[in-house]
């Protein structure tokens, strides 16, 4: 919360838990350049199990509706 002249005031309990791992590990910068290559890999095989798994659903059909009011 900001007070009226601008300055940051604390916040009970803020930053109490250092919450998820994958978010400490994020919030620390960069990593060693083999622990963010092993990452990406992984995210690469997490698309081509996905992308397996629907060539073998066969042929099929998407829609999509967005409604907008004026």
């Amino acid at each position: 919360m900001a007070s009226e002249n601008n300055r940051i005031a604390t916040i009970d309990g803020w930053g109490v838990t250092p919450g998820a791992p994958e978010v400490v590990r994020f919030l620390e910068g960069p990593q060693r350049r083999a622990d963010e290559l092993l990452r990406a890999l992984r995210i690469f095989f997490e698309f081509l199990r996905g992308f397996r798994a629907l060539h073998f659903a066969g042929p099929c059909v998407t829609f999509s509706a967005r409604h907008v009011s004026a």
